[in-house]
């Protein structure tokens, strides 16, 4: 969750918003309920000037920047960092599936621009380790 988080610059992660399923009738714990609630994401209250890959973006709950939250795992392990570099196509292309008046070629070039250089700060992170 504070990898995806990271990537999509979800603001508004917050304890409310983790979620666990459990058998209905034991109440045993299965596991994580899928991600939820990542409305706050991509810049989604700034104009497009705006949308920077770090600076002003909020980030709760366990630290003030998405940068240290990354401190917190581990093992990036699970992770293939050669397929990062497909997300921000994979991103564009849905992104102009839903073009409109609110996400118009300006605004998604912005917030590809800022996962990419999310992107990148992620994998030196990764190499560093």
């Amino acid at each position: 969750m504070i990898l995806v988080d990271y990537l999509i610059a979800n603001e508004d992660r917050h304890l409310n918003n983790f979620g666990f399923i459990r058998d209905v009738k034991s109440l045993k714990f299965i596991g994580f309920a899928p991600i939820f609630d990542s409305g706050s994401s991509f810049g989604f209250d700034k104009i497009n000037e705006d949308i920077k890959p770090f600076n002003d973006i909020l980030c709760k709950p366990f630290k003030s920047t998405h940068q240290e939250q990354l401190t917190l795992i581990k093992d990036f392990s699970f992770i293939n960092i050669k397929e990062l570099d497909k997300i921000p196509d994979i991103a564009y292309q849905t992104f102009k599936k839903y073009k409109s008046i609110y996400l118009n070629e300006a605004r998604i070039v912005a917030i590809i621009g800022s996962l990419k250089k999310r992107i990148a700060y992620l994998k030196d992170y990764i190499n560093s380790l």
